[in-house]
C-alpha cells in the first residue's frame, strides 16, 4: 500500500449545487472511520465505492448532502429550546428557499 499520497493528509469533499450527493476522497483513518460507521447505521444512504487499500490509501465514497457540516468553532451552542426552535425554523426557511429557487435541496 505504499503511495507517494500516503505522507500527505488530502481529502477532498465535492458536490454541486442542488445536488443531493457528496462525494469524498479521504486519506486520514480518523476519517475512514467515521464514514464506515456511518455507511453501517445508514446502508441505503452512505456508499463505500473504494476501500484504502484497493485505492492508493484513499477511501471514495458517496454521502447525503446533508451529512456536511460546515460550522464556526467559536460559536456557543443553543442554550434553550426557544433558540433551538428559532435555528430549526431559519434551516427550514433557507431549505424552502434553496427548493424554490433550485428546484430541490
Amino acid at each position: 500500500m505504499s503511495s507517494i499520497f500516503q505522507a500527505n493528509n488530502e481529502n477532498c469533499i465535492e458536490w454541486l449545487t442542488g445536488d443531493e450527493w457528496i462525494t469524498v476522497t479521504l486519506s486520514e483513518r480518523h476519517l475512514w472511520s467515521v464514514v464506515r460507521k456511518l455507511a453501517k447505521k445508514y446502508p441505503d444512504r452512505v456508499e463505500i465505492l473504494a476501500e484504502p487499500k484497493n485505492n492508493s490509501g484513499y477511501m471514495y465514497a458517496h454521502l447525503p448532502i446533508e451529512f456536511l457540516q460546515i460550522r464556526d468553532p467559536g460559536r456557543q451552542p443553543a442554550k434553550s429550546e426557544e433558540q433551538i426552535e428559532a435555528a430549526r425554523e431559519r434551516i427550514k426557511r433557507i431549505n424552502d428557499n434553496m427548493a424554490a429557487n433550485y428546484g430541490g435541496v
